[in-house]
């Protein structure tokens, strides 16, 4: 993913790109688990935070159901020491509301990014992922045992489903 992070009082936004693999460990705790949460390592690159950060310890929480008329939330939490030392992190969220078949990959592709200290915020942004980013993304999802991508599809595919099928009117 890619784009910009306005961070504190600097004169506008800086370029931000993260890559991340995510793994997917025991598929029926992950489907079990509301969170639906898995395992991210990675880097982040932004010149203005040290250049290339390695992401060792992060978490992703695949579409986790809101409350509210059956939206869906993709949250990003990935640590990351910045090149003075200090310790980071990116926080992200992508949204998923109902809404046309349109909607899908601008809410599945677009990252609302912050950058946090010691949970203060220094800086937030937005970042986006392109369609060759997508495929080469698709190619960063690891499983642990076999059958786990072809559940992890159908769980995906199927929350998507949920959120823009076409409702009926009366």
């Amino acid at each position: 993913m890619a784009g910009q992070v306005t961070l504190g009082e600097r004169e506008g936004p800086v370029p931000l790109r993260v890559h991340v693999t995510v793994a997917l460990g025991d598929m029926d705790v992950f489907l079990a688990d509301p969170r639906h949460e898995a395992r991210a390592t990675g880097w982040l690159d932004c010149q203005a935070l040290g250049g290339r950060l390695l992401v060792s310890r992060g978490r992703v929480q695949l579409m986790v159901t809101e409350s509210v008329g059956g939206r869906r939330r993709m949250r990003y939490r990935l640590p990351f020491t910045d090149g003075n030392g200090r310790r980071l992190e990116l926080r992200g969220h992508k949204e998923l509301r109902a809404g046309p078949p349109t909607s899908i990959w601008p809410d599945t592709t677009t990252l609302h990014t912050k950058v946090l200290a010691d949970g203060v915020t220094l800086g937030a942004g937005t970042m986006t992922l392109g369609r060759l980013d997508f495929l080469r993304e698709l190619t960063t999802i690891r499983a642990v045992s076999p059958g786990v991508l072809e559940r992890f599809g159908t769980f995906f595919l199927g929350s998507l489903w949920q959120v823009y099928r076409p409702r009926l009117t009366s």
